[in-house]
């Protein structure tokens, strides 16, 4: 017995093959796939609120890749919004505050990122483990605004760290399958 592509079981499947094909380069697919996610949760009624706070961050994420960032910002808001609802201290707030600051900066609004990017910089220290690839993420964007705003002593300490992070944390495959 089937579920049917309208399934509110089918749609976290969709949106964890988007986030795949993200990873892998592939954001006209993986939008579409994370949009009807979506849909299927809307038209449903069977929300979950993290999944769609999931399925909203990687959007944000396709966007900015496509050069979209003020349709970025608009997705890492929404996702921000429910991950602060569902529990304001975990390290999807941290991501959605990232990809906030990565999307507004990318507008040329550096002075607008770099609260956001601190901000999740404190929960990311809070809830990520010292070498996560996500805080070495995050140290790089804030990095970036650091730089921008002519603030390179801070801009050197945050890229810093996110080299040593990278460079001596065992990661991902350089390419995935």
């Amino acid at each position: 017995r089937t579920h049917g592509p309208g399934h509110p079981s089918v749609a976290p499947m969709k949106a964890n093959v988007g986030a795949l094909l993200l990873r892998q380069g592939r954001t006209r697919e993986s939008k579409e796939l994370l949009t009807e996610s979506l849909q299927v949760w809307e038209a449903s009624g069977a929300r979950n609120e993290v999944y769609i706070g999931q399925a909203n961050l990687s959007l944000a994420q396709a966007e900015l890749f496509d050069g979209k960032a003020e349709e970025a910002e608009s997705r890492a808001r929404m996702s921000l919004t429910t991950f602060e609802a569902t529990n304001a201290h975990h390290p999807d707030v941290a991501r959605a505050l990232t990809m906030l600051g990565a999307s507004v900066h990318a507008q040329g609004r550096a002075a607008e990122a770099l609260p956001l990017l601190e901000r999740a910089l404190v929960v990311g220290e809070e809830t990520l483990s010292d070498d996560h690839d996500d805080l070495a993420s995050l140290l790089t964007d804030l990095g970036a605004v650091q730089l921008d705003l002519g603030k390179g002593d801070a801009a050197l300490v945050s890229l810093e760290r996110a080299l040593s992070i990278r460079t001596t944390r065992p990661g991902m495959p350089t390419e995935l399958p």
